[in-house]
């Protein structure tokens, strides 16, 4: 009787440390409680292998997004410092007139519609990189004069007044 019990005993600590996870069982098969049955337990093979596509595809996708922000980032970097005319050389004269309420924004349309600068966004950028302060008046520019020149002829005293 004393075997009986001891062995039902071992059997029990054994129960108790597999399902705490302290020890395996030999097998793959689990216990149904209610039913009396063996199961066979699932491997989460294929959960593991749809979560691992996941996480690729999510960090694919992060590394193209910042690439492509990095390009758009240099790309207009290089238009800020090196943006050369809105022609090449020797361009053409064009009159400008700058109104005493226009903003640096409406400079800028004015600007593009004459063909002086190719890109409005980046002439603001360069007017508050180069501090410039523009002075109403009418302005003869060339189409081929870099933003840094046209910025600073619009920010000294016009050679005609209105």
């Amino acid at each position: 009787m004393n075997n009986i019990k001891a062995k039902a005993d071992g059997n029990m600590k054994n129960n108790k440390l597999e399902k705490s996870g302290k020890i395996k069982s030999g097998n793959n098969k689990t216990r149904n409680n209610k039913t009396g049955k063996n199961k066979k337990k699932k491997t989460g093979i294929s959960g593991g292998f749809a979560k691992g596509l996941v996480t690729i595809a999510v960090f694919a996708l992060l590394v193209l997004g910042l690439t492509l922000l990095c390009i758009r980032g240099y790309r207009f970097g290089r238009a800020v410092f090196l943006e050369e005319g809105g022609e090449e050389s020797p361009g053409r004269d064009v009159t400008l007139v700058v109104e005493a309420g226009d903003s640096v924004k409406d400079v800028a349309a004015k600007l593009k519609e004459l063909n002086v600068i190719k890109d409005e966004t980046v002439f603001v950028v360069q007017v508050k990189l180069y501090e410039g302060d523009f002075i109403p008046g009418t302005y003869e520019l060339n189409t081929s004069s870099s933003a840094e020149d046209v910025i600073e002829t619009l920010s000294e005293e016009p050679a005609t007044e209105e």
